[in-house]
């Protein structure tokens, strides 16, 4: 049919007793699976090769007493170590840096459960960078199901964390800053009625027949200052609306605490 095979010779010289060659004996063996099983089996391990060395996580292969067998650049640029080569001889069982980080216990659980483990941890390299590790441990076993290595997945998340923590602070701003509203609110509500109540109380009074001068002088700047009030208020109202909206870029001065206070004291002592 055309089909190419490839086939493994033995050849045998055949001789008599007097070793003068009669013959010859082959045999051939069809070894054609064999070496497809091989070349898919080479393919596929420099494919895992590729993944390993240039997965963005850092990978590491290591075995009880904490030997390296396999590691990639990203998981020694993790652990902060200036090259792979230096990170291979290193002891993970025995590192300081991930004895204090609580990794090397996760480690040690890893090969005496034999379970996954995925856990969090800051990390903290020789020169003092923090680091928020999350890692995926996965056990190898041998024929009698022991648990001879362990596969390390590492990923650095010291991004994803502070932004998790900037956006529970946004949040808490965010309800902090509705509390503060609803409170504004719920004041200015009594804030506006006061003036407007004056308004409309000094003006009944106006309507009064034979008002003394005096009186509705006293009135009239009762209304005026009551309605002076109301526009503050109002213009206030507006600002506080401008500034959450961004269209106000608040500028700090200082401010002498005890001048404004007297300005709040006769304020109020208007009323």
């Amino acid at each position: 049919n055309g089909e190419e095979r490839i086939i493994t010779w033995h050849n045998t010289i055949l001789r008599d007793k007097s070793e003068n060659i009669i013959g010859h004996l082959s045999s051939g063996e069809d070894i054609t699976d064999r070496k497809k099983a091989e070349e898919l089996l080479r393919k596929n391990e420099a494919l895992y090769r590729g993944l390993y060395i240039n997965a963005p996580l850092g990978v590491c292969t290591f075995n009880k007493d904490g030997k390296i067998l396999d590691a990639n650049q990203e998981f020694a640029d993790i652990l902060g170590s200036p090259s792979l080569e230096l990170t291979k001889s290193i002891n993970v069982m025995q590192l300081t840096l991930l004895i204090e980080a609580g990794i090397v216990d996760d480690f040690e659980k890893c090969f005496q459960t034999g379970k996954k483990i995925s856990f969090t941890r800051y990390y903290t390299s020789k020169l003092g960078k923090r680091t928020y590790l999350r890692y995926h441990l996965a056990p190898i076993f041998d024929r009698k199901n022991n648990v001879i290595l362990v596969h390390a997945i590492l990923e650095d998340c010291t991004q994803r964390k502070k932004l998790e923590e900037e956006l529970i602070k946004i949040k808490k701003k965010a309800e902090e800053s509705d509390l503060l509203k609803s409170a504004f609110l719920a004041n200015m509500s009594h804030e506006i009625r006061t003036p407007i109540n004056g308004i409309i109380g000094f003006s009944s009074l106006l309507k009064k027949p034979n008002l003394p001068v005096e009186k509705t002088e006293q009135y009239i700047n009762m209304i005026d200052n009551n309605s002076k009030r109301l526009l503050t208020i109002i213009d206030d109202v507006i600002d506080i609306s401008k500034i959450e909206a961004d269209q106000i870029k608040i500028e700090p001065e200082k401010c002498y605490l005890n001048d404004l206070m007297y300005k709040l004291c006769d304020s109020y002592k208007s009323e």
